[in-house]
């Protein structure tokens, strides 16, 4: 097992659904100068769950359930983690008859100030509704849909700060080169973007992980 990097003043959000009964996750590091404790974890744990829940599954397939959001710090190993478990009925709001396979998502790119690998990443969306394709050519998703994503995102973003004013949604380098750093860096999200082709995720098959 690789060994822990510590990141000071940084905490990873599990955001934890369910897609055809196959657990999906999509994951989020945030920046915050608030102590990071359980009580803290706790509070932001439900608060991400509220947040995606409110922004997110209006535009997602009805598939689509979120099921849990769990909070970890990374300033220390084995440091607090803050729980919530969604124990109300929830799902996407987009109904469709089938819905696309569970390895279908989209790719959404987080991007930085800064260049290079360290200072970039990508959220694999999960629940792409079939009815948002481009009639007659799966592989693309409708531009309205995109821009409806995007707005959803910046607004998910906006509220968690609103909920702790310290914190900031941050792109995590824990490596440099394939060696590992001797302390994480975590650069502020400046912009989101998406084209719009169909991705995949491979472990979202049934059967095949989260």
């Amino acid at each position: 097992m690789p060994a822990f990097i510590p990141t000071n003043n940084v905490f990873v959000a599990e955001i934890i659904g369910s897609l055809f009964g196959q657990a999906v996750e999509v994951t989020q590091a945030f920046l915050t100068s608030t102590a990071i404790d359980d009580t803290y974890l706790d509070g932001v744990a439900a608060e991400i769950g509220s947040q995606w829940q409110g922004q997110m599954l209006p535009d997602m397939s009805a598939q689509y359930s979120f099921v849990e959001a769990r909070c970890t710090s990374q300033e220390v190993e084995n440091g607090p983690v803050g729980i919530y478990i969604e124990t109300g009925a929830n799902a996407g709001a987009i109904a469709d008859s089938t819905g696309l396979p569970g390895n279908a998502t989209i790719a959404i790119k987080k991007g930085t100030i800064k260049s290079g690998k360290s200072f970039r990443g990508r959220m694999y969306l999960p629940g792409v509704p079939a009815s948002k394709l481009v009639s007659g050519n799966a592989d693309r998703v409708l531009s309205a849909w995109i821009t409806s994503i995007l707005d959803d995102l910046d607004t998910f973003y906006t509220n968690m700060e609103i909920y702790d004013a310290n914190l900031l949604p941050v792109v995590l380098s824990k490596y440099t080169g394939g060696a590992p750093r001797a302390n994480g860096v975590a650069t502020p999200i400046s912009f989101l973007s998406m084209n719009n082709q169909v991705d995949s995720q491979r472990r979202r098959l049934e059967g095949r992980g989260v």
